[in-house]
């Protein structure tokens, strides 16, 4: 399964593996081997990461609250107290553990509720710090991506422009080439 991580943060990466929320729902975490599969491509951990039946049932609990959360700030509100709870309790298990190899190389190791831990805390830094002013939501068709615009103008549209952006464009230049031949 191919991954996309283009929101610019973690937990939005994490939140955007269900796509097209409110026209055409797509689930990549189907079952728990996808979401060790996504640990693997977010690169969360050196190490595959054992998921069962009860930790996936956690993980997607914390991505809808992340993607709650993340939508209300960008829809200008509070997220629900509790989706704070949510975030918060994720939060307090242990993280990632990380540790220096040598110069350009870095060990990741724990568990899946390290992994959650981690996700969780990424949410927190972004909803709870500066940053939360950059949070943005796609505007491509049927796309419900968010993403964190670290462009220097603070302009920047799309989730990607391998995705959403490309799709515009392209639909730009037939609308302009139709208006030529008219």
């Amino acid at each position: 399964m191919k991954f996309e991580f283009t929101s610019d943060n973690l937990a939005l990466d994490f939140a955007g593996t269900r796509m097209y929320r409110e026209t055409a729902p797509a689930e990549q975490l189907t079952e728990p081997e996808c979401l060790a599969e996504w640990v693997r491509a977010a690169r969360l951990v050196d190490r595959g990461t054992p998921v069962d039946r009860g930790g996936f049932a956690s993980a997607l609990e914390l991505r809808e609250a992340i993607y709650r959360a993340a939508r209300a700030v960008v829809n200008g509100s509070e997220c629900t107290e509790g989706d704070r709870r949510v975030l918060n309790r994720f939060a307090t298990a242990p993280p990632v553990r990380i540790r220096l190899v040598r110069a350009g190389s870095q060990a990741r190791s724990g568990d899946l509720g390290s992994v959650l831990s981690t996700i969780s805390r990424s949410a927190i830094d972004l909803l709870g710090g500066e940053d939360h002013t950059r949070l943005r939501g796609c505007p491509g068709t049927g796309c419900t991506r968010l993403f964190v615009d670290r462009s220097r103008a603070g302009t920047r549209r799309w989730c990607g422009m391998a995705t959403c952006g490309s799709r515009a464009k392209v639909a730009a230049y037939r609308q302009r080439k139709r208006a030529e031949s008219s």
